[in-house]
């Protein structure tokens, strides 16, 4: 039963990435597959808890309905038992489960840490989960919001796969004994099972629903105008010949501005705006300098900046 069902979710995130790779934007690249260098430290719960037990040392007013942690043979996952139907005017309260080395935890070959949490979308009515890790310093104060996070539907369960950054000024001077994975409740019902599986330490971050786009794609919006109209796709909206803006000694240039926004508002095309949109890119270089013009086939119309490094401070 256990294998069984190991291969039954497997299969599921396969199809799910099949999909995905019909779209014309995405091709399948497995998740999963060592990538070349890389270097892993996996807890997968094929053979029982693996030395993760429930700790709800950091508990304390914070968490009142108990729990546990045990290995589902049935699933091969470690199962942790929640309830925070008690704490549902509480914006964090907070239990978890650790391992315990005494030897420490080497993080040195390491920067991120990466786990797949199945959730029961029957299991609670209101508020949100929480994920964080702690072991010293490595982790800092990351957050993953669980049910917010995108994911898929796996035999009645919500699969998620939740990563948290290692802080490398510490991986090469630490060596915690403890890692603990802190489970937050936010002014949550949630009163059930929780599963987690495939608790990796890896120098190579892996994004699971995301694909490496492969294929070009062409913008299929066609902007042209004059000094009164702009035409989107053969279709004419009038700039607006009156203008109130907040401040009345905004420049010309100001008011066509104004004027451009409004009208592009009122058809079916859309700006977007991106973090240094040609700087700094996700993905292969092949297509574009662009990862949102891979996508879109466009470029950001707005775009940010971090001048950060221009600062004296």
């Amino acid at each position: 039963m256990r294998r069984g069902w190991k291969k039954t979710k497997r299969a599921a995130a396969v199809m799910a990435a099949f999909v995905l790779a019909g779209s014309p934007v995405c091709s399948l690249t497995a998740f999963g597959e060592p990538a070349a260098g890389e270097v892993t430290r996996v807890w997968d719960f094929e053979d029982g808890d693996q030395g993760w037990v429930y700790d709800d040392s950091w508990s304390g007013d914070s968490y009142n309905g108990g729990g546990s942690c045990e290995y589902d043979r049935e699933k091969g996952m470690l199962r942790l038992n929640l309830d925070y139907s008690l704490n549902t005017d509480n914006s964090y309260s907070q239990t978890g489960i650790c391992l315990t080395e005494e030897e420490g935890i080497d993080y040195s070959p390491y920067q991120v840490l990466n786990f797949d949490l199945y959730y029961d979308p029957e299991a609670f009515t209101t508020g949100q989960l929480l994920v964080k890790a702690f072991s010293n310093n490595i982790f800092g104060e990351q957050t993953c919001r669980v049910m917010e996070t995108p994911g898929e539907d796996v035999d009645g369960l919500r699969l998620v796969n939740l990563s948290l950054s290692c802080d490398t000024k510490y991986t090469q001077r630490e060596k915690p004994g403890k890692l603990m994975l802190l489970l937050v409740g936010e002014y949550t019902d949630y009163h059930g099972y929780v599963w987690l599986d495939n608790i990796t330490l890896s120098n190579v971050k892996k994004e699971k629903f995301l694909k490496e786009t492969t294929i070009a794609v062409k913008t299929e919006t066609v902007l042209s105008g004059d000094g009164k109209t702009l035409i989107v796709n053969g279709d004419s909206f009038d700039y607006a010949q009156e203008v109130k803006l907040a401040d009345t000694e905004a420049d010309a240039a100001t008011v066509a501005l104004y004027q451009y926004l409004k009208a592009v508002g009122e058809s079916d095309a859309t700006l977007y705006g991106h973090m240094e949109d040609t700087v700094l890119k996700a993905g292969a270089s092949a297509l574009s300098d662009s990862d949102t013009e891979d996508a879109t086939g466009s470029l950001a119309a707005i775009v940010g900046m971090d001048c950060g490094g221009l600062s004296a401070r």
